[in-house]
């Protein structure tokens, strides 16, 4: 059975930018095909490129994905589904941040419908909106990977 896909958080690739954190795994994913960049994790990382250097870095590794088709951007059914989604959070908890959640559901729906685990170094965020899709079944593997 193949290995399934990993939509990487900007939590992961932004150590990975500053030293070389998570870089044997971002690494071996590209190799094997199996790392998804997420558009949403794209826009965060350039939100955060704040100098021509880290605008490269970030540009590299968005050619990388295009070029080996492992960029997976929102559908227009994972745009209405967050907003359900943040809709039923504050229905049953009280006001939400959508501006601040929004992103993290995406990125998970996005996991979801590739049918890939998540690895992020957000668990607290990312599990609750994993759980909050699927509450018996937890399709989303929401994984914080080690450093090497």
């Amino acid at each position: 059975m193949p290995a399934r896909p990993s939509v990487v958080d900007s939590s992961i690739f932004i150590p990975y930018f500053r030293s070389d954190t998570y870089g044997p795994l971002i690494r071996r994913l590209f190799g094997d095909g199996r790392l998804v960049l997420s558009s949403v994790v794209a826009a965060e990382l350039l939100a955060g490129a704040l100098n021509r250097g880290a605008l490269n870095v970030c540009r590299q590794l968005f050619r990388r994905a295009q070029s080996q088709g492992l960029i997976a951007p929102p559908e227009h059914g994972d745009w209405l589904q967050a907003g359900e989604l943040l809709a039923r959070y504050a229905r049953r908890f009280g006001a939400v941040d959508a501006a601040k959640h929004f992103p993290d559901i995406l990125i998970v729906l996005t996991a979801r419908r590739l049918g890939a685990e998540l690895l992020t170094d957000n668990l607290s965020d990312m599990t609750t909106w994993a759980r909050m899709l699927d509450p018996r079944d937890r399709r989303v593997p929401v994984v914080k990977p080690r450093p090497a």
